[in-house]
């Protein structure tokens, strides 16, 4: 039930009685890698990077899944702006996962896990780097429905980190759920990137700019986990 209710919080926003039933939880059934998971995440609302690291510490010592404990470390590096360290520890979780396929019968890779590290890859930038992301995205758009939008933005943001603006502001079109703090950034990143082309009309370029307005006003208070792609169904690795 605490494990439950402490979700059901999360989910809620409200992280002080998440993190109450977190700890009520732990100190009836000792560290449980539900817990400890949710606990990381807890802290990366709070903006909170040593208590972070603490409980990824232990979901270090408890993961029964080591790629798991690399996915999460990943996250929280890119959370708190060390991209070198996101991708170093998304490339072991990637790596772990593929090590599993070949030895376990039946696995099902998690698709967080590639996604992260081809998110990592488009953030460092490097035509290298880039390459590979648009290879890997080429895999997952091969995989079930449920990653289309996360498939898509992540397409969007190779298109703007290789410059392709105007093919980025189409392809976000594509994109279901408009809501959400990496949608908006995804588009505010193209618009900005249109209205410096030097070939853009007065007219359409002051609208652009209008538009860079109104998204900096929804993106203000973000979070910067929030600018990384929403994991495809929260919790379930662990579930």
């Amino acid at each position: 039930m605490s494990r439950e209710l402490a979700l059901c919080y999360y989910l809620l926003k409200n992280q002080e009685q998440a993190m109450k039933f977190v700890k009520e939880g732990l100190s009836r059934y000792g560290d449980n890698e539900y817990l400890v998971d949710l606990w990381v995440q807890i802290a990366l609302r709070k903006r909170d990077e040593e208590d972070a690291l603490k409980a990824l510490e232990i979901l270090r010592l408890i993961s029964e899944e080591s790629y798991y404990y690399h996915h999460r470390a990943s996250r929280v590096a890119l959370s708190f702006g060390d991209i070198e360290r996101a991708h170093e520890e998304a490339d072991v979780a990637v790596s772990l996962v593929d090590e599993l396929i070949t030895k376990r019968k039946g696995f099902s890779p998690p698709l967080e896990v590639m996604v992260q590290l081809v998110h990592c890859k488009i953030r460092l930038g490097d035509p290298d780097n880039l390459d590979l992301a648009e290879k890997m995205l080429i895999s997952l758009d091969k995989v079930e429905e449920n990653v289309h939008d996360v498939g898509t933005g992540l397409w969007c943001q190779l298109r703007i980190a290789r410059g392709d603006f105007r093919g980025a502001y189409k392809q976000l079109r594509d994109i279901r759920d408009k809501h959400t703090i990496f949608y908006w950034k995804l588009k505010r990143d193209a618009l900005l990137g249109l209205v410096s082309l030097p070939d853009m009309p007065p007219s359409k370029r002051e609208d652009y700019k209008r538009d860079i307005s109104y998204l900096e006003t929804r993106l203000q208070g973000a979070r910067p986990e929030e600018f990384i792609p929403a994991e495809i169904n929260i919790n379930d690795l662990l579930l």
